[in-house]
């Protein structure tokens, strides 16, 4: 079967996000050494996920060549779909499962700010902008994870290249 890019990546996103997603319920859980473990193994795996996915797209779906730009927007899609997905599960956590995660999230950080000394008029300035909403703190984890997708992409994409045998 000679799935298309989008077809092959979004398949694959799904386990990529659902490898995010139990990173990010880690993160959320009580910590404790095996949570703080396990998230930077995940964080340590989700690379070698996306190299494994790219890698497994060229050899079953390309004949076992792939380019440089090809290999790069398919791990493009797999991490932004995959993002959708992580998204989808935060915006349900912060909303509706724990609705004052952020809340508390944002109280720590000033307490961070005071701890290290910086200016009250820094501290004052990012208490005027108060608790970002479920959604501004989707969108910007998601513009986040993109960011860091397209910068493992860059990595992985060249290690998969693979040009025909005979284009050598």
């Amino acid at each position: 079967m000679n799935r298309t890019k989008l077809q092959h990546a979004v398949s694959c996103a799904l386990i990529l996000g659902a490898v995010l997603v139990v990173k990010f319920l880690l993160t959320v859980s009580d910590n404790n050494g095996f949570f703080a473990f396990a998230v930077i193994f995940l964080a340590v795996f989700v690379p070698y996920l996306v190299y494994r996915f790219q890698k497994k797209y060229r050899d079953t779906e390309l004949g076992g060549a792939i380019s440089y730009v090809d290999a790069l927007t398919y791990g493009i899609v797999l991490y932004a779909a995959a993002a959708v997905i992580l998204g989808m599960v935060q915006f349900i956590y912060y909303r509706y499962i724990n609705p004052d995660f952020l809340a508390e999230q944002f109280r720590l950080g000033i307490e961070q700010l005071q701890i290290f000394g910086m200016p009250q008029n820094i501290i004052d300035e990012a208490i005027k902008i108060g608790v970002p909403s479920p959604a501004a703190s989707v969108f910007s984890e998601f513009v986040i994870h993109c960011f860091w997708g397209l910068l493992m992409a860059l990595v992985t994409s060249a290690i998969v290249k693979k040009t025909k045998e005979n284009e050598q």
